[in-house]
């Protein structure tokens, strides 16, 4: 079975007032296709360094990172087509948009034609059960509803593997649940 994700001896090291400090020691993990897999650890422990080497917002210190056979650092415009990434607390879009404005926006960033951007819109807004706010304004949004926004927004190009960095930060249990179980439907 191939990997999805592989990292090798990653080290991350940021400069720190006194000294530098070292977000990812050596970390090597290897996730294979089709698996859900979560970071779990106390806050400064290096989740969302590590996820931003993986969707290439960050460069390793040292190490490697493969994401869907791609190296991060050598081939990362192929990782980016590959990938999608929600994080908890984002703002999901543009404040004067609406909803569906916004998700329109980004499904034109994805490259998805007119129809099949349409129909995923429809689609994702149905599924995660947000219809009735397509032409509400995003910054009049409550945080559930920005955050099943942001959830649209990164399944809107039906990524390979999906990035979830705190994805029910600031939600109710019940919404809690509901996207939690979403996503595992969605895998």
């Amino acid at each position: 079975m191939q990997h999805s994700i592989e990292t090798q001896d990653v080290v991350r090291t940021f400069k720190g007032q006194d000294k530098p400090v070292k977000a990812l020691d050596k970390v090597s993990i290897s996730i294979d296709e089709g698996e859900i897999f979560g970071l779990l650890g106390p806050n400064g422990a290096g989740k969302t360094t590590l996820i931003k080497i993986l969707t290439t917002l960050l460069l390793p210190t040292s190490g490697e990172a493969y994401v869907g056979g791609f190296n991060v650092i050598k081939e990362p415009n192929k990782v980016r087509k590959i990938i999608s990434l929600v994080s908890g607390g984002e703002t999901p879009g543009y404040g004067i948009l609406s909803v569906s404005e916004n998700l329109w926006f980004f499904s034109q960033l994805y490259g998805l034609s007119s129809s099949t951007a349409k129909n995923e819109i429809k689609r994702l807004m149905s599924d995660l059960d947000f219809e009735e706010y397509a032409k509400m304004r995003m910054s009049r949004l409550s945080t559930g509803y920005k955050q099943r926004l942001n959830l649209a927004r990164g399944l809107l190009n039906d990524p390979k593997i999906f990035f979830l960095d705190e994805p029910t930060l600031g939600l109710d249990v019940l919404t809690s649940k509901k996207l939690r179980s979403y996503i595992v439907d969605w895998a």
